[in-house]
């Protein structure tokens, strides 16, 4: 089967993630095309609301899935879907306006 659904994943351990996740995605049409980190990479690298933006804007394809490791504080869900559901309705509406022609 094709993988054509990226998908972003946020948690803690990022090798961990890339060595694990890939084998659930076999055989669907997910891939992983960026893991976020909370503690295994320099600060600025990590998770933050502005890091998930700027995967979220630059990714090509968009990725269409997000998931949130079961070991992540529960504090952290609310800036990650607000993050997450900003990008969601801008490229909605960027696909609207394109269909009309704008």
């Amino acid at each position: 089967m094709k993988q054509n659904i990226p998908v972003v994943i946020i948690g803690l351990g990022r090798g961990r993630r890339i060595s694990d996740i890939p084998p659930i995605f076999q055989n669907t049409p997910y891939y992983v095309a960026a893991c976020m980190d909370l503690t295994e990479v320099d600060e600025e690298y990590r998770y933050s609301p502005h890091n998930l933006g700027v995967i979220l804007h630059n990714l090509h394809p968009r990725p269409r899935a997000l998931l949130i490791g079961i070991a992540v504080d529960p504090s952290y869900t609310q800036p990650v879907e607000r993050v997450w559901n900003e990008d969601v309705d801008k490229v909605l509406k960027l696909e609207k306006n394109a269909s009309r022609g704008w």
